[in-house]
């Protein structure tokens, strides 16, 4: 029987696993399409505690539960046995979230290495959650997605306060607030418009907290196709698509009030400096909101008539990047496009203290 490796890379960021995971997946596509079904293993030997990203475990989880799926076994790993690695991923829970749902499988003493943990106290700062109350919209009238997803927040809130209290413990109640809305918005979006489940990591340190939501569903294209019936969706790249799902909820609680709550965008601050960002990684393309980029992309979506026109993207992000990012673009903002992608959607954000 052949077996075939799947490397994971460092794991360091989102960008760094689609980087390592996106070529090794076409393969995998391509080969079943030619009728292969050789047995997969994923190889974690390149992933050290000191510099694992919980925003890519959380990523690793939800493109690890469609693949396995796909495959219709759970991915047996390849372990490193290198005590403070394993045991990072059992405080984190991520052994026990990719065992609980048949993500991956691992080798059977690799329980025995919780141990390691007692001498080290489970760290109340890093987190990560996963929800599966997957409600399509597919299943609601237009017209009533927006109760049912009001709904759908009010049915997790209760779940997700207690679950991150630790994590948001000291708090003042605005910025409790921002997380809270903002991570419900996200979570209720993978559930709903991604149709799949929704993986959370939360991580905070002194200078601020970063939180992911991960999905490996449909995709911000889709979803948008789905939801609206503006007749230029129907031909949408990537990043026009994340731009329009970013921008177009204007009268509800949405993602465009989440970004800019996360931003604390402002519409008459001229200085811009940045307090936090968002990223927003969707099949083929990402965006990085900072706020001289966002402040751009609202005064363009206002002049916008998706009846007749889709955005322009380069009227926002110039250039458009398709491989290593510089710090100028970090600081303002990018568009990035991928030749391989991951499916689902990634949006992480960070809040500055």
């Amino acid at each position: 029987m052949e077996f075939k490796k799947i490397t994971v890379g460092p794991l360091t960021s989102i960008n760094n696993l689609v980087y390592h995971l996106s070529k090794q997946f076409l393969e995998i596509r391509t080969d079943y399409l030619l009728g292969k079904r050789p047995v997969f293993k994923l190889d974690f030997s390149d992933i050290k505690s000191h510099s694992i990203s919980l925003p890519a475990l959380a990523s690793l989880l939800s493109v690890g539960k469609k693949l396995s799926e796909f495959i219709g076994y759970p991915i047996p790993v390849i372990t490193i046995w290198e005590p403070h690695t394993l045991a990072f991923l059992h405080q984190t829970n991520f052994i026990q979230i990719a065992k609980k749902l048949n993500i991956f499988s691992f080798e059977d003493d690799i329980d025995g290495w919780s141990w390691f943990t007692a001498d080290r106290p489970l760290n109340p700062n890093t987190k990560l959650l996963y929800f599966g109350d997957v409600k399509p919209i597919s299943h609601f009238d237009p017209s009533e997605i927006g109760t049912q997803k009001a709904l759908h927040k009010q049915k997790l809130i209760s779940n997700l306060k207690l679950r991150c209290s630790a994590v948001f413990n000291g708090f003042n109640n605005k910025l409790e607030n921002t997380l809270y809305n903002t991570l419900l918005e996200l979570i209720v979006n993978s559930l709903m418009h991604g149709q799949e489940f929704a993986f959370v990591a939360l991580q905070r340190s002194s200078k601020g907290i970063t939180i992911a939501v991960c999905d490996s569903g449909i995709g911000f294209k889709r979803s948008l196709q789905q939801t609206f019936s503006y007749p230029q969706l129907n031909e949408l790249k990537d990043e026009e698509a994340i731009l329009i799902g970013s921008l177009i909820q204007k009268e509800i609680h949405g993602l465009r009030l989440a970004i800019s709550e996360v931003l604390r965008y402002r519409e008459n601050d001229f200085e811009l400096k940045n307090e936090g960002w968002v990223t927003i990684s969707s099949y083929g393309a990402e965006i990085r909101w900072q706020k001289r980029a966002w402040r751009e992309a609202l005064n363009h979506f206002e002049q916008l008539d998706l009846n007749h026109q889709k955005p322009s993207i380069s009227d926002i992000f110039d250039p458009i990047y398709h491989g290593q990012i510089d710090e100028e673009a970090l600081e303002n903002g990018y568009c990035r496009t991928y030749n391989h992608f991951l499916v689902g959607t990634r949006i992480s954000f960070e809040i500055k203290f």
